[in-house]
């Protein structure tokens, strides 16, 4: 905030011929300050409790964001042992139609 309510309180302005009461100006300055203080006493705890409950909610969607990464890596590695077992199958199977074409029982396809 760009006001404190010490600036407030201590504000001076300069005097004029023609201005208001320099003594009604700065009570006033002080009561507003008063005011401001407890308006921002008020509003703390309020802040806080806006924190605690962002500081949750980012606590939670880490977690839930934890939890979906931990599925898509095991998703990952469940494909890739597919994959894995894909390729010693066709690495058999063209072992199979080498030894085939070896005897001259292969065919082409």
């Amino acid at each position: 905030m760009p006001f404190q309510p010490e600036d407030i309180a201590r504000k001076q302005f300069l005097v004029r011929a023609r201005g208001y009461d320099r003594d009604e100006v700065a009570a006033f300055l002080r009561a507003v300050a008063v005011d401001y203080d407890q308006a921002l006493e008020e509003r703390a705890p309020t802040d806080a409790i806006a924190e605690r409950e962002t500081v949750r909610l980012l606590a939670d969607m880490s977690r839930r964001l934890e939890a979906v990464a931990e599925r898509e890596h095991a998703v990952a590695e469940r494909e890739r042992a597919v994959a894995e077992a894909e390729l010693h199958i066709a690495r058999q199977l063209r072992a199979v139609h080498e030894l085939l074409d070896d005897v001259g029982l292969a065919t082409t396809a």
